[in-house]
């Protein structure tokens, strides 16, 4: 999976990979985003290529 520049591709819970936007802070991931909407930047997920590091925006999850 080709991510675009500034994203990377991130193994998720639902067994898909994603390419979700590389961050360093939460403001960074909700311009476009809607307040009951929001994505975190997380260091709790797992980058596809092993010599990924940092965090990366994540969704809100679609299981509330």
């Amino acid at each position: 999976l080709d991510c675009p520049l500034g994203s990377a591709c991130v193994a998720a819970d639902d067994g898909v990979n994603y390419c979700f936007h590389l961050c360093s802070d939460k403001i960074e991931c909700n311009v476009n985003r809607l307040v009951d909407n929001e994505s975190n930047c997380s260091a709790n997920i797992t980058f596809v290529e092993p010599d990924t590091a940092g965090k990366a925006c994540v969704p809100p999850s679609t299981n509330k």
